[in-house]
């Protein structure tokens, strides 16, 4: 093996590390970003037509406007105090 060639392996063998590391950063990006969407109720039209689909099938089911309503109106219906 020349010299010439095992420095070019080695580039090669960083420059895959690197990229897996790069890989694994964006995949961790990605969970962070999910866990904060579900945290701030972003994506519960997404979890409301999963549900739906799975457990209410043969209902029709609310577009995300109506959703949106009727989520606004059952979060801020009623009483809404400490005491």
């Amino acid at each position: 093996v020349s010299r010439r060639g095992g420095v070019a392996v080695f580039r090669n063998t960083v420059r895959c590390q690197g990229k897996l590391i790069m890989v694994a950063i964006k995949q961790w990006l990605m969970n962070v970003a999910a866990v904060i969407r579900q945290l701030s109720g972003d994506d519960a039209y997404e979890r409301y037509v999963q549900h739906h689909s799975q457990c209410h099938g043969d209902q029709p089911m609310l577009d995300r406007r109506a959703f949106y309503i009727e989520e606004q109106q059952r979060k801020w219906s009623g009483i809404k105090r400490c005491c």
